[in-house]
């Protein structure tokens, strides 16, 4: 995403972020669009507190600033009804960005965006100018998958599928003394703190959590990805992760 807004131009500066998402408070001058995921920050885990949705809406009023909205895995809550779109409180100020990638595959390249009505037209040139469209095909049948209530059957399915994952994975590093931050959803996981990595077999994909600061300081944990494995092994990629890790000290 960041060399995505560097090719086009923009200066791209780094907001710190906490258990109540991103620091929207700490929105410099100068700034003309914020990029967040509200709903849930990857790889913290996190949701963009009330009050910081406040926030960053009265500095897109105030300032005629846009707020990117990516709603990166936002189908996948699994305590509760997903939050409800930043969007809805500021329509005129906020991109919304939504995409099958997560739920479908990301080899169909089909997304939406929903804009503030002057970004309508512009967009639309652009899309056209730079992708040439989606694959006619490909909309329709996923337009019929909707309409025929299979795509939020499907949803459903993978929601419990994944919240059955993600405790599993929750109880075998509490087991082992360790912890997992930020809310119940999503399809990754932060281990903090770890002390190691887990190697090449465990078919559970691991990454430190610095891969994903550019200039912050973090913590040393490991951030797991629980979507890939397929069902029947799932309690043995949980097993041999844990095999790798060292307890806290």
């Amino acid at each position: 995403m960041v060399e995505l807004w560097q090719r086009l131009g923009h200066t791209v500066l780094d907001l710190p972020v906490d258990a109540d998402g991103a620091r929207v408070e700490d929105l410099g001058g100068g700034v003309d669009v914020v990029s967040l995921t509200p709903a849930h920050q990857f790889p913290l885990g996190g949701a963009l507190s009330p009050r910081r949705r406040g926030l960053v809406c009265d500095w897109a009023a105030r300032t005629g600033g846009y707020i990117v909205e990516d709603d990166y895995d936002g189908e996948f809550r699994f305590d509760r009804r997903p939050v409800a779109a930043l969007q809805r409180s500021a329509p005129d100020r906020v991109i919304y960005a939504g995409s099958v990638s997560k739920t479908l595959s990301p080899d169909l390249r089909i997304g939406w965006l929903v804009l503030p009505d002057e970004l309508v037209a512009p967009t639309a040139h652009a899309v056209a100018t730079l992708t040439g469209g989606v694959p006619l095909l490909n909309q329709l049948a996923l337009a019929d998958f909707i309409a025929s209530g299979d795509y939020e059957r499907h949803v459903r399915a993978q929601r419990r599928e994944y919240a059955r994952r993600r405790l599993l994975l929750r109880n075998a590093l509490h087991a082992h003394g360790l912890t997992v931050p930020g809310i119940p959803a999503g399809l990754h996981a932060v281990i903090e703190p770890a002390a190691t990595v887990a190697p090449s077999g465990t078919r559970v994909a691991v990454h430190t959590l610095g891969r994903y600061s550019r200039t912050h300081p973090v913590p040393d944990a490991l951030v797991v990805g629980f979507a890939t494995p397929a069902r029947k092994d799932v309690d043995a990629a949980v097993a041999a992760l844990m095999s790798t890790l060292a307890p806290p000290s």
